[in-house]
């Protein structure tokens, strides 16, 4: 079953100190990442799998969504990027960037479903944070939809 979408999303990207082209990011090393996290969810893998499908051909199409699944929220960009979010914990899984899709793990197991968790978020103004799990990166992103992800997270929790 489809979530709900939102049309109209905003994801032109601003310069946040960037050298590259079309590239608003900002990043920077932190010690001491923690490891990938691997968290059970309430879904099954071909319900999730089709969110991801779709929200990543919004991005390769330049089409700003935002789907929300039930506590699961995805979002695509017109700069071909797409997430994963979960709001309860602030994990984030990034499914596409520039159009190119990223490797994301979902496993069912014992009737459970697994997702692996790369990155954690949260939003700052109009920023979304990015924070690699593993290594510690910090990524931050001017023109994602930080308020539009803060209001679903919301309509999420309640």
């Amino acid at each position: 079953m489809r979530g709900r979408t939102e049309r109209g999303v905003p994801a032109d990207r601003q310069s946040v100190g960037s050298t590259r082209a079309g590239e608003q990011r900002r990043s920077n090393r932190e010690t001491g990442g923690a490891a990938r996290e691997i968290r059970p969810a309430a879904f099954d893998v071909a319900s999730v799998q089709r969110e991801i499908e779709h929200v990543v051909r919004r991005a390769r199409a330049g089409d700003s969504r935002l789907v929300t699944l039930g506590p699961l929220l995805f979002f695509s960009t017109s700069t071909g990027d797409a997430w994963m979010l979960d709001p309860s914990d602030g994990s984030a899984a990034c499914l596409a960037r520039d159009g190119i899709q990223e490797p994301v793990q979902i496993e069912e197991r014992d009737s459970a479903l697994a997702i692996e968790w790369p990155s954690s978020y949260r939003i700052d103004g109009a920023a979304m944070v990015f924070v690699e799990r593993s290594t510690g990166r910090v990524e931050t992103v001017l023109g994602y939809p930080a308020r539009q992800v803060a209001l679903a997270a919301r309509r999420i929790a309640r």
